[in-house]
């Protein structure tokens, strides 16, 4: 692929992160068939967001690519495990997919290891292991994960709240301070309440208006409830920890 194909893929890519109906050009689209026909892992894999993203939409063909990126010559390998694994939880296959989600996060992809942490962390699918979800964040983190901080204090604060708030909180911190929304909410009210840290009003606000900028609804909710004078209102008494207050939102790991 050219750098202008691989410039129009990632425009491509963040119109439908938002959720925009997307077309590739068709000339295109017929350069990434002649590449992966020939044998382009990277050609394969992009071919494969296509036919996912683009109509007609084909889950069967999308697997194919993803499977011939596996042998390809160049590219990279356990994104398209990662691809796969996501196709095998979509048509129900699971042990085929946690299967192939493993590969891919032994190889080192950060977006597999987080997922291992969340399904193992959240035990679904598989038996519940908090060992197997510490590991897996863990290397997620390493990998370069900010999201995996928020999810490593969120298994402190939601599995063992009142002995780990202090990791809990440090990890909050890690996460918010990398741009993890959810993180910066979590920290948040860690502040405003003392879990694991000094209780500090004004940095507690601090923390929920970039949260709030950022479009978190909750935090949203929270300055509008509050008086500009007032300050921050205590919660201490709800004795409601940052992860069981948000339960409902939880992004759980889904094999669909």
């Amino acid at each position: 692929m050219t750098p202008r194909d691989l410039a129009v893929l990632r425009k491509l890519k963040t119109r439908s992160d938002r959720g925009e109906q997307v077309q590739v050009d068709r000339a295109l689209r017929n350069r990434l068939e002649r590449l992966s026909s020939a044998g382009d892992a990277a050609a394969s894999i992009a071919l494969a967001w296509v036919v996912l993203t683009t109509r007609p939409r084909s889950k069967r063909r999308a697997e194919e690519l993803y499977r011939n990126a596996i042998r390809g010559v160049n590219g990279n390998r356990r994104v398209a495990l990662y691809g796969i694994a996501q196709l095998c939880f979509g048509s129900g296959r699971m042990r085929e997919g946690m299967a192939f989600l493993r590969r891919s996060g032994r190889l080192g992809y950060s977006a597999a290891q987080l997922q291992l942490g969340q399904i193992y962390l959240y035990g679904e699918k598989v038996r519940r292991s908090l060992a197997e979800a510490e590991y897996w964040l863990r290397r997620a983190y390493r990998s370069g994960s900010a999201e995996a901080a928020m999810w490593l204090g969120w298994k402190r604060d939601f599995d063992d709240p009142g002995e780990k708030w202090r990791e809990a909180a440090a990890w909050y911190r890690r996460a918010a301070e990398n741009g993890v929304v959810e993180g910066m909410f979590n920290l948040a009210v860690c502040l405003e309440r003392g879990l694991g840290i000094r209780a500090d009003a004004q940095a507690a606000r601090r923390w929920f208006e970039k949260a709030a900028r950022a479009g978190d609804k909750d935090a949203i909710r929270k300055l509008a409830s509050l008086s500009p004078k007032a300050g921050l209102t205590s919660l201490r008494a709800s004795g409601t920890s940052p992860a069981r207050s948000r339960a409902r939102r939880s992004r759980r790991a889904r094999a669909d």
